[in-house]
């Protein structure tokens, strides 16, 4: 249950990246551009946090299966 919660913010995350993405096509100014950047970076982080989790989730179920 957890895990699927954690893939809809994993896929929220990755929709939020494009909305920056084409906000940091259009704009001109520095200071919007230094923001847009720090922002992506934070949520890449947070979206690598999560997809280690996730995997790491997926590999005790595998490994919980296996010795079943």
């Amino acid at each position: 249950m957890i895990r699927y919660g954690l893939m809809d913010i994993r896929d929220t995350l990755y929709e939020r990246l494009v909305l920056i993405n084409n906000e940091l096509k259009e704009t001109k100014d520095i200071d919007r551009i230094n923001e847009l950047v720090k922002s992506m970076v934070l949520i890449l982080e947070a979206y690598d946090k999560i997809t280690q989790i996730i995997n790491r989730g997926s590999s005790k179920t595998e490994t919980t299966t296996k010795e079943k």
